[in-house]
């Protein structure tokens, strides 16, 4: 069933990593991203590769929840850190679903604010 358009900024958002960067003793060594569907407005955090997915909620709520309220849908890739319990106990199953493929569209977005960092 696909998701219907957001009506206002930051009501659907997209999120993924970033990584491949080199990896220095207590250096960050990835990027999260977070898209709003609507502006295609992105918002970076600089994080571990090794973030888990309780942290990975807290720097959510940090980069994005703290400034424009909490997000319906939330659309990622299935990595374990957008998939795991901590996302069920934090948003409850009401408020976050997981998609099991988003339409490769939705993800292309994120995709496309990745590929300058990348570069």
């Amino acid at each position: 069933m696909p998701i219907p358009p957001s009506e206002r900024t930051w009501q659907q958002v997209t999120m993924d990593f970033v990584t491949g960067f080199p990896a220095k003793d207590g250096c960050n060594d990835a990027i999260f991203v977070v898209v709003d569907k609507l502006t295609k407005m992105a918002h970076f955090a600089a994080c571990k590769k090794s973030i888990s997915a309780k942290e990975t909620g807290r720097l959510f709520i940090s980069t994005v929840v703290r400034l424009y309220g909490i997000p319906l849908p939330i659309i990622s890739y299935r990595d374990t850190k957008f998939t795991s319990n901590f996302w069920r106990n934090l948003w409850g199953n009401s408020l976050a679903r997981a998609c099991n493929s988003p339409p490769p569209t939705t993800l292309r977005m994120t995709d496309r604010s990745n590929g300058p960092i990348r570069q």
